[in-house]
Protein backbone atom coordinates (compact mmCIF):
# COMPACT_ATOMS: atom_id res chain seq x y z
CA UNK A 1 0.00 0.00 0.00
CA UNK A 2 1.28 3.43 -0.92
CA UNK A 3 1.93 5.81 1.97
CA UNK A 4 1.69 9.03 -0.04
CA UNK A 5 -1.74 10.28 -0.94
CA UNK A 6 -1.24 11.06 -4.62
CA UNK A 7 -4.39 12.04 -6.43
CA UNK A 8 -5.27 10.76 -9.86
CA UNK A 9 -4.84 14.21 -11.37
CA UNK A 10 -1.32 14.58 -9.96
CA UNK A 11 -0.38 11.19 -11.39
CA UNK A 12 -1.74 12.24 -14.76
CA UNK A 13 0.26 15.47 -14.65
CA UNK A 14 3.44 13.55 -13.83
CA UNK A 15 2.89 11.23 -16.76
CA UNK A 16 2.06 14.17 -19.04
CA UNK A 17 5.19 16.09 -17.99
CA UNK A 18 7.36 13.03 -18.46
CA UNK A 19 5.92 12.52 -21.94
CA UNK A 20 6.39 16.20 -22.83
CA UNK A 21 10.02 16.16 -21.68
CA UNK A 22 10.74 13.32 -24.06
CA UNK A 23 10.01 15.68 -26.96
CA UNK A 24 12.40 18.57 -26.29
CA UNK A 25 10.92 21.06 -28.77
CA UNK A 26 7.38 20.56 -27.44
CA UNK A 27 8.65 20.95 -23.87
CA UNK A 28 10.44 24.20 -24.70
CA UNK A 29 7.34 25.50 -26.48
CA UNK A 30 5.18 24.61 -23.47
CA UNK A 31 7.61 26.32 -21.09
CA UNK A 32 7.64 29.53 -23.12
CA UNK A 33 3.82 29.59 -23.36
CA UNK A 34 3.53 28.99 -19.63
CA UNK A 35 6.06 31.74 -18.87
CA UNK A 36 4.07 34.17 -21.01
CA UNK A 37 0.82 33.19 -19.27
CA UNK A 38 2.37 33.74 -15.84
CA UNK A 39 3.87 37.06 -16.94
CA UNK A 40 0.42 38.28 -18.06
CA UNK A 41 -1.10 37.16 -14.75
CA UNK A 42 1.54 39.05 -12.76
CA UNK A 43 0.97 42.18 -14.86
CA UNK A 44 -2.79 41.99 -14.24
CA UNK A 45 -2.19 41.60 -10.51
CA UNK A 46 0.18 44.55 -10.55
CA UNK A 47 -2.39 46.73 -12.32
CA UNK A 48 -5.07 45.65 -9.85
CA UNK A 49 -2.85 46.61 -6.93
CA UNK A 50 -2.00 49.98 -8.46
CA UNK A 51 -5.67 50.86 -8.77
CA UNK A 52 -6.76 49.70 -5.32
CA UNK A 53 -4.74 50.93 -2.33
CA UNK A 54 -6.62 48.64 0.10
CA UNK A 55 -5.58 45.54 -1.84
CA UNK A 56 -2.01 46.76 -1.89
CA UNK A 57 -2.03 47.31 1.87
CA UNK A 58 -3.53 43.85 2.44
CA UNK A 59 -0.91 42.23 0.24
CA UNK A 60 1.91 44.06 2.02
CA UNK A 61 0.52 43.02 5.40
CA UNK A 62 0.24 39.37 4.30
CA UNK A 63 3.78 39.45 2.93
CA UNK A 64 5.08 41.04 6.12
CA UNK A 65 3.42 38.41 8.32
CA UNK A 66 4.58 35.58 6.07
CA UNK A 67 8.14 36.87 6.24
CA UNK A 68 7.94 37.20 10.05
CA UNK A 69 6.74 33.60 10.37
CA UNK A 70 9.57 32.40 8.16
CA UNK A 71 12.21 34.30 10.14
CA UNK A 72 10.76 33.04 13.44
CA UNK A 73 10.80 29.45 12.15
CA UNK A 74 14.41 29.81 10.98
CA UNK A 75 15.45 31.10 14.41
CA UNK A 76 13.67 28.26 16.21
CA UNK A 77 15.14 25.62 13.89
CA UNK A 78 18.62 27.05 14.33
CA UNK A 79 18.32 27.09 18.13
CA UNK A 80 16.96 23.51 18.19
CA UNK A 81 19.83 22.30 16.02
CA UNK A 82 22.44 23.97 18.19
CA UNK A 83 21.00 22.69 21.48
CA UNK A 84 20.52 19.11 20.22
CA UNK A 85 24.00 18.79 18.76
CA UNK A 86 26.81 17.01 20.55
CA UNK A 87 30.19 18.73 20.38
CA UNK A 88 33.50 17.01 20.87
CA UNK A 89 35.49 20.23 20.70
CA UNK A 90 34.95 23.04 23.23
CA UNK A 91 35.83 25.69 20.66
CA UNK A 92 33.17 24.48 18.24
CA UNK A 93 30.55 24.48 20.96
CA UNK A 94 31.59 27.98 21.99
CA UNK A 95 31.28 29.23 18.42
CA UNK A 96 27.84 27.68 18.10
CA UNK A 97 26.68 29.21 21.38
CA UNK A 98 27.97 32.61 20.25
CA UNK A 99 25.99 32.31 17.00
CA UNK A 100 22.90 31.33 19.00
CA UNK A 101 23.28 34.38 21.23
CA UNK A 102 23.53 36.61 18.13
CA UNK A 103 20.23 35.25 16.82
CA UNK A 104 18.35 35.84 20.06
CA UNK A 105 16.74 39.23 20.70
CA UNK A 106 18.77 41.79 22.60
CA UNK A 107 15.87 42.59 24.94
CA UNK A 108 16.13 40.39 28.05
CA UNK A 109 12.35 40.00 28.45
CA UNK A 110 12.05 38.75 24.89
CA UNK A 111 15.11 36.54 25.31
CA UNK A 112 13.43 34.74 28.22
CA UNK A 113 10.69 33.52 25.85
CA UNK A 114 13.26 31.32 24.14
Amino acid sequence: METTMETESSKKMKRWRKKMKENYSKWQQYKSKEAERKRKFRMKQKEKLKKNQNLLDEKREKDRLRQQRLRQKKKEDFIKNVKNREYTCKQTKGKAMKKEEAVLPKNLRKKEQF
